[in-house]
């Protein structure tokens, strides 16, 4: 950022600097030469302060002379600075005549001063160490205190969750049932005849059989003989009964041999049906 610094300076700070390893410089003799080539663009150096215009004389002067003292540095070793207390006093001005750069004009410097420590006051002691007659000696720190434990369930809160649970679910049965059992409904239909066959001018007893799901209600209903259907009659079926019987009378007349079919058509609430097949002989 300086002007007048040759941009190999510049590069050779920025690859010095580089985050990657890799991309620095691989050792010392590299920035050796690399400095050794921005010497040589740069030329000699001028001197840039009175001291070291004074300095050169001064070396010029030795070497003018043909000889050193024991205080100066060779040529090969490098320039030497030369101040004497009056090219101080030249330099520096009146202030500091005679006295060297090292040495500090005024009193001496005062100690710091501590800052005061304040007093301790007696140890206090809590009311239950001078209750117990513990103040005397040295005071009781608090010891650490075991961890607390949580507080255990109570088992009869467990047995309550399980009767509130199964009262729950009873209920949900409870209702299920009887939403399922608010109406009636059929389930089974059977026709049966209490003698095997019919003779001459003989009747047949039929009784047919409507299983319910015992709710209680009114059933429609018919038989039909040989495929001829006779009125639609109507059973009641009491609550908590599961079955309801409706017989048949079925006369037969006149000679002959054959079978004739009885069947129960159930038509309300729901339909249906069952048949029987009875022997016919005269």
């Amino acid at each position: 950022m300086r002007p007048g610094l040759p941009a190999g300076l510049s590069e050779l700070v920025s690859d010095l600097m580089e985050k990657d390893p890799a991309a620095r410089p691989a050792n010392a003799a590299q920035v050796v030469s690399r400095i050794a080539g921005i010497a040589d663009e740069l030329g000699p150096a001028a001197p840039e302060y009175e001291a070291d215009r004074e300095t050169f004389r001064a070396e010029d002067r030795r070497g003018a002379a043909g000889g050193t003292r024991h205080d100066e540095v060779t040529p090969e070793a490098g320039r030497s600075t030369v101040l004497t207390p009056e090219r101080i006093a030249e330099l520096s001005g009146p202030a500091t005549v005679g006295v060297p750069p090292w040495e500090v004009q005024g009193p001496p410097p005062r100690p710091p001063t501590p800052s005061p420590v304040p007093e301790q006051g007696p140890l206090v002691w809590s009311a239950p160490q001078s209750a117990t007659g513990r103040g005397g000696g040295t005071p009781e720190w608090p010891t650490a205190q075991p961890p607390v434990r949580p507080r255990q369930r109570p088992a009869w809160r467990g047995v309550v969750s399980t009767l509130i649970t199964a009262a729950i679910v009873a209920g949900v049965g409870v209702y299920l049932w009887e939403r399922q059992h608010q109406t009636l409904k059929i389930t089974h239909v059977a026709v049966k005849a209490t003698n095997q066959s019919v003779g001459c001018n003989g009747t047949a007893n039929i009784v047919g059989t409507i299983s319910t799901n015992g709710h209680g209600g009114t059933v429609s209903y018919q038989w039909v003989e040989n495929g001829v259907a006779q009125p639609q009659l109507v059973a009641d079926d009491a609550s908590g009964s599961d079955t309801v019987q409706v017989p048949l009378k079925w006369a037969f007349h006149g000679k002959g041999k054959g079978t004739a079919v009885a069947e129960l058509r159930v038509l309300d609430p729901q339909q249906y049906e069952a048949s029987l097949i009875i022997p016919y002989s005269c």
